[in-house]
């Protein structure tokens, strides 16, 4: 099974060589839609030490690697530290993962206000009771815990995540003590490499050594076949093809001149979705993308693109 575009081109010339009728863009339009609603979920195999996973869904091209540092990190001890720009799919990708493994998910939203009991809950003062968090659950059980944001957490915290790493060991504010379940995965998300912050990522903190060699740094970049497979079935062929093609060149002219600016796939699906829906392209590019940048950056980041494929009759 090939690319959505692939198959697109086969139903096209498929349909030039079985009938006479005229190939207009009504036509392709509706070949476009048949494609998308018919064809089959991807699938990905993926061979890990213990078992093959299959998983019947459009996944990151990056998904079968992290699968496979995860499931090997306590003997590695490098657990997967995805890092990208934002909108990436990190987050998704962690929900992915703990479909694939099938254990529960949690995601901790990291943030420089966070403590360790945030993590691992607190005793009671009135009562003394524990309040048990989702997170020392899914240690105690099984399940995979998304450090999300991590580059934003407070450095001496994510330490004391590192220490947890470490021992494979928990101790709670309780005083109950166990090792983490054999079914218990970790992995991270961030904006940068954990070394501080940056000008778009203002933000972030530099975490400490020993914590970023527990991890397996892991670039995730946008994903492109999805990206154009969202906008093809928003737009219509035709022009979902040429939108992502404009975005494209929106990242290199960025990329070239060192404008700070994000254009994620929140971004592109945010454009396509709200010109289909009736509103001027011009206002969802500013909305969307063009809203930080001044005058010069705009002309800049647009050099070459043509937003014709924007305008919805």
């Amino acid at each position: 099974m090939g690319t959505l575009e692939q198959i697109i081109g086969d139903m096209i010339d498929a349909r030039i060589k079985t009938s006479d009728a005229p190939l207009n863009e009504e036509a392709v339009r509706k070949i476009v839609d048949d494609a998308i609603a018919e064809r089959p979920a991807d699938k990905l195999e993926i061979k890990l030490p213990d078992r093959t996973v299959q998983i019947d869904k459009h996944l990151h091209p990056q998904f079968a690697n992290v699968l496979k540092v995860v499931t090997l990190a306590r003997h590695s001890t490098k657990w997967p530290y995805l890092v990208g720009p934002a909108g990436t799919g990190k987050s998704t990708m962690g929900e992915h993962l703990a479909e694939a493994l099938g254990v529960p998910f949690a995601a901790f939203p990291a943030n420089p206000g966070a403590m360790m009991h945030d993590i691992l809950g607190f005793v009671r003062p009135t009562d003394g009771a524990y309040d048990e968090p989702v997170y020392v659950t899914l240690m105690r059980s099984g399940g995979l815990l998304l450090l999300d944001e991590l580059d934003k957490l407070h450095p001496g915290i994510a330490a004391g995540m590192n220490g947890l790493l470490a021992q494979m060991r928990v101790t709670l504010p309780n005083g109950e003590s166990f090792p983490l379940h054999d079914d218990f995965y970790v992995v991270a998300g961030a904006n940068t490499y954990g070394t501080g912050a940056t000008a778009e990522y203002v933000g972030s903190t530099q975490l400490d050594a020993a914590t970023l060699n527990r991890f397996a740094r892991i670039p995730v970049d946008y994903d492109r076949e999805y990206e154009k497979q969202r906008a093809v079935a928003v737009l219509g062929s035709d022009k979902g093809a040429r939108w992502v093609t404009q975005v494209e060149k929106m990242r290199v002219n960025r990329d070239q001149h060192k404008i700070q600016s994000i254009i994620s796939t929140r971004d592109v699906l945010g454009v396509a979705t709200m010109v289909a829906g009736g509103i001027a392209s011009d206002n969802a590019l500013h909305w969307c993308i063009f809203a930080n940048l001044n005058r010069d950056q705009r002309e800049r980041i647009t050099a070459g693109t043509d937003f014709s494929c924007l305008e919805v009759k």
